[in-house]
């Protein structure tokens, strides 16, 4: 069986030395004697050369300045972000995946911006042990984990095969309107205005189901501005033994949906299998299962093989179904029927017939089911792994199915 289960440039200021020269002053010559009178020849005093002016001093030349310390350059300071503004940013628009369902412990909305990992997921769920959702207004603002009865979350950075998330955040103000409340198959109807979002840790207290809510320091914060929440209620999965709400599949040859209530009433016994293009157990499986029921009229039991995903682990079309039916020899892929929503395998039948996981949510293919009863009252009377006393193979031989 096949199971499918992160320089100063310093300047130097140079003084320029000026030195004065001067010359020396000259004598001058002597004059010519008379024969007759000697005079007296009074020698002027002898001129004495001036005393050359002593150079000035030559000026000290400055010393260059010491270049100053250079300032350590500041840090820059981090731009702060820009407020957020939650009465006109939005970050849920247009979500890519979105559903709201009747589960056992809460009726609960999901939705996801996107189905590749990393993505968004907005949570809104009304936990049955307070109470069933009621019509009117309630203040975020005095949103209380341990108390709401209607519980907002959202998840950043979420991957959708491991689990791991950037973090979970919980509403700070704004508001939720609750507008409709419907009943399985009617439509829910409620809005989101000026919602903030902040994240938080959550840790369980030891007492109960209560947990402690510590804001993160610098976390991820998100807007919900105005969303409008406008979801189909569905039904939780039965389990074995409880009436199956109807559901509609589409089938590979026709290209119609067809309800499962329908092809029901036309048969004592509708025998469902699941499978996967991937899945070898399934290929040598169900050869035996299309020669028993070869000869098997309607009137008495019906097949029908839903395949949820192909060979590459995804969403399977109309194409690929037709060619997986031609791998078993058959005329045509009438048999044969596609499960897959977009985002989960199988997310319309396992949304109404519990599959029965193990504790780390894994089931295995083949897949076998099997309903009975009359249209608006068929019940679920058969799953693999369910733990019911009865087997397949009794509920086929009661069916008069030639099986051992």
């Amino acid at each position: 069986m096949t199971h499918r289960p992160a320089g100063q440039t310093s300047t130097l200021a140079l003084a320029a030395l000026a030195l004065a020269l001067f010359a020396p002053a000259c004598t001058p010559e002597d004059e010519g004697a008379d024969p007759i009178i000697v005079p007296v020849v009074i020698e002027p005093p002898a001129e004495q050369p001036e005393e050359p002016e002593a150079p000035e001093e030559p000026e000290e030349p400055e010393q260059p300045e010491e270049p100053e310390e250079p300032e350590e350059p500041e840090e820059p300071e981090e731009p702060e972000e820009p407020a957020r503004d939650c009465a006109v940013e939005n970050h849920f628009t247009a979500p890519a995946y979105e559903r709201l369902r009747e589960e056992d412990d809460a009726v609960r909305y999901l939705s996801f911006s996107s189905l590749d990992s990393p993505t968004r997921a907005l949570i809104l769920e009304f936990p049955r042990d307070r109470g069933v959702p009621t019509p009117g207004v309630y203040d975020l603002a005095e949103f209380d984990l341990n108390t709401c009865e209607a519980c907002l979350f959202a998840i950043e950075g979420l991957n959708l095969q491991s689990g791991d998330r950037i973090g979970t955040l919980l509403p700070t103000g704004g508001t939720l309107e609750i507008l409709e409340v419907g009943a399985i198959g009617e439509t829910f109807v409620a809005e989101l205005r000026g919602v903030t979002f902040e994240q938080v840790e959550i840790t369980p207290t030891g007492f109960g189901d209560r947990v402690d809510v510590t804001q993160v320091e610098g976390g991820v914060g998100l807007c919900a501005a105005e969303v409008r929440i406008e979801q189909t209620v569905r039904p939780r999965p039965a389990v074995v033994g409880e009436t199956v709400h109807d559901f509609q599949l589409q089938n590979c040859e026709t290209e119609e949906f067809v309800s499962a209530h329908e092809m029901t009433a036309s048969t004592p016994l509708l025998w469902i299998v699941g499978s996967a293009g991937w899945c070898t157990a399934c290929r040598a499986y169900l050869p035996g299962v299309f020669d028993l029921m070869a000869e098997v009229p309607h009137e008495q039991a019906r097949l029908i093989v839903v395949l949820g995903e192909n060979g590459a682990y995804g969403e399977p079309d109309l194409r690929y179904c037709r060619r997986y039916a031609s791998h078993y020899g058959l005329d045509d892929a009438s048999l044969f029927y596609i499960d897959h929503d977009g985002f989960a395998s199988f997310g319309t039948m396992f949304g109404h017939l519990n599959v029965y996981t193990d504790a780390n949510g894994a089931f295995g293919l083949p897949w076998n089911a099997l309903l009975t009863g009359e249209t608006g009252e068929v019940t679920y009377s058969y799953s693999d792994r369910s733990g019911q006393p009865e087997s397949l193979v009794d509920f086929l031989q009661e069916a008069g199915l030639p099986v051992d």
